[in-house]
């Protein structure tokens, strides 16, 4: 079946074929009980910086998620804002040129399992040094499907964090326009 092969497809049909399969009021308990928890960490942010991130989802060679991915509706409810929003690749292969042009404020290597500290370290020499790099294990293919809330939780942390590095920096002047 498409839909359970192709998570990003299911994302996009459930208002569709949910009440076809389940009826409409378990199909609407099912979107209030994923979508309610993911809001409330989204509201975490409201009137904060919004660091502008990159998700790193491939080294070789370096590519990162493109406006329509989980990986930047993830940094979008945690209170980031993807350097990539609003394009229509879900991929974007990056060179050093694209690093400057997109002034990422933090870059975030995604990965769906933890990376050793040699993986580490030669992902490190991959990416601008100028920018703060974090590693985050995240599997894109059952985000939605497995506890959606911790993992943004967990990244909503991880941008909080840089978010307050942020505001400390900011003019007195821009801060009162927040």
């Amino acid at each position: 079946n498409a839909y359970l092969s192709d998570p990003r497809k299911t994302q996009l049909e459930l208002p569709i074929c949910g009440p076809v399969l389940v009826g409409t009021g378990r199909a609407n308990q099912f979107e209030i009980a994923l979508s309610r928890p993911l809001a409330k960490i989204g509201g975490e942010s409201f009137g904060q910086p919004r660091p502008r991130t990159a998700a790193v989802v491939d080294l070789a060679p370096v590519t990162l998620a493109g406006g329509h991915s989980f990986e930047t509706d993830l940094i979008e409810i945690a209170g980031g804002s993807s350097v990539t929003h609003g394009g229509d690749a879900t991929r974007v292969v990056v060179d050093a040129e694209d690093w400057a042009r997109l002034a990422p404020d933090l870059i975030v290597v995604m990965t769906s399992r933890p990376m050793n500290e040699s993986e580490r370290n030669s992902a490190l020499t991959l990416l601008p040094l100028e920018n703060e790099v974090f590693f985050f294990r995240f599997d894109a293919e059952s985000f939605w499907l497995d506890a959606p809330a911790e993992t943004a939780q967990r990244f909503r942390g991880l941008i909080a964090a840089r978010s307050r590095a942020l505001d400390l920096n900011r003019p007195p002047s821009e801060k009162e326009h927040n």
